[in-house]
């Protein structure tokens, strides 16, 4: 069977996912199939469509999913929503060292980084105006943290802290002018290069708490509190192409890292890091899938190495 279109791929879904909630959730249940196909499968199946690209989302983008990515270009409309998931995944992101309790004399801790970061979130945007979204982020991540120790220009130590999956949280805000539809659409020296244009603004903060072992060359011990803050304002401009929306940016971010644990001889707590670099690069782009899927594609660099994937879904 050759899949033509967007229509088809869900309708092709539609056979199996009423196989799914039928061994899954009704015969198992022994709930009322009929009552169920009356309340969920409404309005011309439009529920239905919901749960399977829902779980497009979820069993498909979730195993890719591993800084904050402002997940798009555009805002949705003033009273719309949109659901969907955004992944990431941090190469690289340079760390100092900013202080610690119980560090042995002389020792300096140098060459900190987080060398690698996943974090996969359900996010939630609602439209405050047509071009002001505020949105939620919800989900888990994981991080891992490097450093090296010195004492008299030695190196004495190498350091290596894994966390486990913690939760995550955040939230932000996006602002977005469009050329073609305020000043310059009803003045007389509009160029017609303006169309389509737009500049816009990200503001977002998230936070995240977990355990961590941390080794230190041949002993190891555990960290009660792992805490991983970050946040951004992050201006772009972009353009609309067709189903595409590339855009490109300049953005300053800043990521504090805390790491705690029970008192135990022989290794310091209360370790703190902060952001190497705070100015940094991105770029990435939208695609519209059909009326209501969106996909998004994002890079950064400088500040840090990453990558971000996202798909959402307006209602």
């Amino acid at each position: 069977m050759v899949i033509k279109n967007t229509y088809e791929v869900v309708s092709f879904g539609n056979f199996f996912l009423d196989k799914i909630i039928y061994f899954v959730i009704i015969k198992p249940s022994k709930i009322d199939g009929s009552y169920f196909k009356k309340h969920t499968y409404k309005k011309g199946g439009r529920m239905k469509r919901i749960i399977f690209i829902s779980l497009i989302i979820f069993f498909i983008l979730t195993p890719l999913s591993y800084g904050a990515s402002i997940g798009g270009a555009e805002t949705q409309g003033q009273g719309k929503f949109s659901v969907g998931v955004d992944s990431t995944y941090i190469f690289e992101k340079k760390l100092n060292f900013k202080s610690a309790s119980g560090l042995a004399p002389g020792d300096e801790i140098e060459n900190a980084e987080i060398n690698k970061a996943y974090q996969v979130t359900l996010k939630t945007s609602y439209g405050i105006l047509d071009n002001l979204d505020a949105y939620i982020k919800l989900g888990v991540a994981d991080y891992t943290l490097k450093d090296e120790t010195y004492n008299g220009g030695v190196k004495t130590a190498e350091s290596k802290a894994n966390t486990d999956f913690g939760p995550i949280y955040g939230l932000g805000l996006k602002g977005v002018y469009r050329f073609n539809s305020g000043y310059y659409s009803r003045n007389k020296f509009q160029s017609d290069w303006l169309n389509d244009w737009m500049i816009g603004c990200d503001l977002q903060y998230l936070r995240s708490q977990h355990k961590a072992k941390r080794e230190e060359n041949s002993n190891s011990t555990k960290y009660k509190s792992f805490v991983v803050q970050e946040w951004h304002i992050a201006p772009y401009i972009a353009k609309k192409i067709n189903n595409f929306t590339p855009y490109f940016g300049i953005r300053y971010s800043d990521m504090r890292v805390n790491i705690k644990k029970p008192a135990d001889s022989g290794w310091s707590d209360n370790d703190k890091y902060e952001a190497d670099e705070n100015f940094g690069i991105f770029l990435g782009t939208d695609y519209k899938v059909g009326e209501n899927l969106n996909l998004n594609l994002e890079g950064r660099f400088l500040d840090e190495t990453a990558g971000s994937f996202s798909c959402n879904y307006q209602f």
